[in-house]
């Protein structure tokens, strides 16, 4: 018995002496954690201050680092993470949940499809008309901008989302009702959604990836090839063609068709499964187009595999923040300085959403190109701030909660929310229209008790809605002020 105590002691003082043997010599090379991580860096006393110690933030600060710097760190991570995923399914990876049948999902794709991220339609009402303004205005300048509505995981295989997400309760969406406004108005565009959704059944390989966020790799070439056909035969663009020599079946997935799975960070591989893999051979012809992909991460394999020999230039706006580059990873902001300089110089604008960014509104690019094709013309303060939630993932998030906590539609919060930044900001916002004179003045009527009371009995009296009453009193003294 004694020789059993000895031994439990042995090996408890060994796991206690191991992670600092690993921090003083890195004997054992730990594979790396995926995902967006930041070391808070070596444990330091010099950080230390009375004041530091007694707010607690000495204390927060040497926590954490000497939690990044324990020995062996990654790996008890992955050990925690593969007994919560292969005892619970759950995923410790923020933003991605398991479904069913070895599907793993972007949980914000679950949102789209469900109804849940909906940005209302007069949100998208007017998002569409002024896509279909840019769109003819552009076209008389020579310029060709083409909407591409990417594929969703979610909606492609709805069966494979976990009951939790109750997806048999689909409420409007946003990519049903853009859809109807984009047909109603005439848009150009290629819905690859829909496609991918009606080739679900016969088509020989993946078209999604259990383990990926993405389109497959295969599913890409199906894409590109069907883009360059649109540009070929709607609008006579050059673009030379490709094809596909042979597929390769394997079982070693390349690139994004496992970057799901990278992003669990488990101790144990997932189980294998197969995809495909075309082999491109593309034609010698040189290509003339200029083209800026306004796009998401989606168009990654586009631009790095298909472009290079499609187009004669393409830059990369990255969620139309970002620019990329061959050798580098979006440091460089885009410049909105000059659009109508830009336009240009561009045969072609490739402006591509995929389901889960579909509530952004195009990362307000459309937005943006409408007042530089049109300077006359000033979007309000209130519909900037709109744009910035909807933008804005913590944001925009908060706002899909609070509109369900108040059971109201998410687009009235975020309206109401935008124009009560909009107000806390307006004595340094230049510009101002006069809409947002009134929104300023309408905020005040509601935040003032007495005057508040007056125009609700104006109402009642007129046997009007509120809303109006309220704005015919800000307009009045909007014009006392002039």
């Amino acid at each position: 018995m004694n020789s059993v105590k000895v031994g439990l002691l042995s090996l408890i003082c060994v796991l206690l002496v191991l992670p600092l043997w690993q921090i003083r010599y890195q004997v054992v090379q730990e594979p790396k954690l995926f995902g967006i991580y930041e070391n808070a860096g070596v444990p330091e006393l010099k950080s230390f201050s009375w004041k530091a110690w007694f707010r607690g933030t000495f204390q927060d600060k040497i926590s954490t680092q000497v939690k990044d710097n324990t020995g062996f760190r990654n790996t008890l991570i992955r050990i925690n993470n593969q007994a919560d995923f292969s005892c619970f399914g759950l995923i410790h990876a923020e933003g991605f949940v398991a479904g069913k049948r070895g599907f793993l999902f972007e949980e914000d794709y679950i949102h789209e499809y469900t109804g849940k991220y909906f940005i209302g339609k007069n949100t998208l009402d007017r998002k569409i008309r002024r896509l279909k303004s840019v769109q003819e205005a552009l076209a008389k300048r020579g310029t060709r901008l083409l909407f591409v509505i990417e594929p969703g995981k979610a909606s492609f295989c709805p069966e494979n989302i976990a009951n939790c997400y109750h997806p048999e309760r689909r409420t409007m969406t946003n990519d049903e009702y853009m859809k109807q406004r984009l047909d109603a108005l005439h848009v150009d565009y290629i819905d690859l959604n829909q496609w991918f959704i009606g080739m679900k059944d016969t088509c020989r390989y993946k078209l999604f990836p259990e383990y990926g966020m993405h389109w497959s790799l295969y599913g890409v070439s199906l894409a590109v090839d069907s883009i360059s056909s649109y540009l070929r035969g709607k609008y006579s663009l050059q673009v030379p063609e490709f094809h596909s020599d042979s597929i390769v079946i394997s079982d070693s997935l390349r690139s994004s068709d496992h970057d799901i799975a990278d992003m669990v960070n488990l101790l144990f591989p997932m189980p294998k499964v197969k995809a495909a893999y075309p082999v491109i051979r593309f034609d010698p012809k040189k290509p003339t187009l200029r083209v800026i992909g306004v796009a998401d991460s989606y168009f990654n394999n586009i631009y790095y595999d298909y472009a290079p020999k499609l187009f004669a230039n393409t830059e990369f706006w990255y969620y139309n923040s970002s620019l990329y580059y061959k050798d580098s990873y979006g440091d460089t902001k885009v410049d909105h300085s000059n659009l109508t300089e830009k336009f240009k110089n561009t045969d072609l604008i490739l402006l591509m959403v995929s389901e889960i960014n579909n509530h952004c509104g195009f990362w307000d690019f459309i937005d943006q190109a409408y007042v530089a094709l049109y300077p006359s013309w000033r979007d309000d303060w209130s519909y900037k701030y709109e744009n910035t939630i909807r933008n804005n993932r913590w944001w925009f998030r908060g706002m899909v909660k609070q509109a369900a906590e108040e059971g109201t539609t998410l687009e009235r919060a975020i309206k109401r929310n935008a124009d009560y930044t909009m107000c806390v900001d307006f004595d340094k916002l230049e510009n101002k229209t006069k809409n947002d004179s009134i929104t300023q003045i309408v905020w005040g009527i509601r935040n003032t008790p007495k005057w508040m009371h007056k125009v609700w009995s104006l109402a009642k009296e007129r046997k009007e809605p509120l809303e109006s009453t309220m704005r015919s009193e800000a307009e009045y003294v909007l014009s006392t002020r002039n």
